[in-house]
């Protein structure tokens, strides 16, 4: 009997878990040009304030849900705990993915965005409500930026920027709590400009410290920096 009440308590579990299909829409209904299918972020349960998104009965929906385009396709693949998101996949009309957002556990999330094209645009790790490790990638799969904060995000620990080439433009690194170096580089890969910056716990910005060496394309040492 035990195990009776037990199977059929898994095919009631199962049976509220069933996908279901909610709504029919265009690529252009649920993205933006800059940012991409963003239309679902509302919902995420991790955000301050997320949106709960309902059924027809205005009732918080909970399970997986499957949303398509006008044209056939699924645009979303997301679960619903109480009417928001603890987990999701959206698509682009080609099929592709376009982002992953995982909960990874009570604090922790991540989000990977990707190119129409398949490859990785983004890869972000979240605290809470907050991006602790970001990377973002050109379209030939070179990586183009990568910023990380320490645990309290008052300031970074590491900070890189990267011409298509691969080549470091400019890195911001963390030698001690509140003390920083700079350094910025030509596409070559020559030295343009280095020097010591403090971060400011009031102003929340970082400051210019010392005397700072600044370079021509030729190596040449020069007083001014270049724009």
């Amino acid at each position: 009997m035990r195990k009776i009440m037990k199977t059929l308590s898994m095919l009631i579990i199962s049976s509220t878990l069933l996908a279901q299909t909610k709504s029919f829409v265009t690529y252009e209904e649920v993205s933006s040009k800059e940012s991409g299918i963003t239309y679902y972020d509302q919902f995420i349960i991790k955000r301050d304030n997320p949106v709960v998104r309902v059924n027809d009965k205005g009732k918080p929906i909970n399970g997986m849900v499957i949303d398509k385009y006008k044209t056939g396709g699924v645009v979303h693949r997301g679960f619903y705990q109480d009417g928001k998101l603890t987990y999701f996949v959206n698509y682009y009309p080609n099929g592709n993915l376009e982002r992953v957002y995982k909960q990874l556990d009570p604090k922790k999330s991540r989000v990977k965005v990707f190119y129409a094209s398949g490859g990785v645009k983004s890869d972000v790790l979240y605290i809470h409500n907050a991006a602790l490790k970001w990377k973002d990638y050109y379209e030939n799969g070179q990586l183009s930026f990568y910023e990380e904060f320490n645990k309290d995000f008052s300031c970074h620990v590491l900070k890189v920027s990267y011409y298509q080439n691969g080549k470091i433009e400019s890195k911001l690194e963390r030698v001690k709590k509140y003390k920083f170096v700079q350094t910025e580089f030509f596409e070559s890969g020559k030295l343009k400009s280095k020097g010591e910056l403090r971060y400011n716990r009031f102003t929340f910005d970082y400051e210019e410290v010392g005397n700072w060496l600044y370079f021509l394309p030729d190596g040449t040492r020069t007083t001014q920096p270049l724009s």
